[in-house]
């Protein structure tokens, strides 16, 4: 990842670029998640700043990260019902998932291709699509 998404000036102008004031939270939650090179939850990421002794709230963790993926600044994979993870990469891509190690890679999106999607019901309008490859390395 681009080094420079963990720089507390870049993540500042992302934010103001979005319409989003640069309160102390918004900016290390976003920093922390650009830094990473893992897909957080964002219990991951409470974690991480109660760590660093940083006053934040659980419910600031969560709504900081619902208003980013609002504004397009990061995107969420729901790998099932009970686990939600937040992407920083925006750009289109998929994802492979190894359900032993429970580790997440990027796929390019150049590297998976589509034939054919189906039609969309009356008056929707399409989103993009999501793709989740899970993996076993056990056999």
């Amino acid at each position: 990842m681009d080094p420079t998404f963990a720089q507390r000036d870049t993540v500042e102008s992302a934010l103001k670029g979005h319409g989003l004031q640069a309160t102390s939270q918004r900016v290390e939650v976003l920093r922390r998640l650009r830094a990473s090179e893992r897909h957080l939850s964002a219990d991951d990421l409470y974690a991480e700043l109660i760590g660093a002794k940083m006053k934040v709230s659980r419910a600031t963790v969560y709504n900081t990260l619902n208003l980013l993926k609002e504004h397009g600044l990061v995107s969420e994979m729901v790998l099932d019902p009970g686990r939600v993870l937040f992407d920083p990469n925006t750009e289109p891509h998929y994802h492979f998932y190894d359900v032993d190690t429970h580790e997440i890679t990027d796929v390019p999106a150049d590297k998976v291709g589509f034939t054919c999607l189906p039609l969309l019901p009356e008056g929707a309008t399409f989103k993009g699509v999501d793709v989740v490859v899970k993996i076993s390395r056990r056999g």
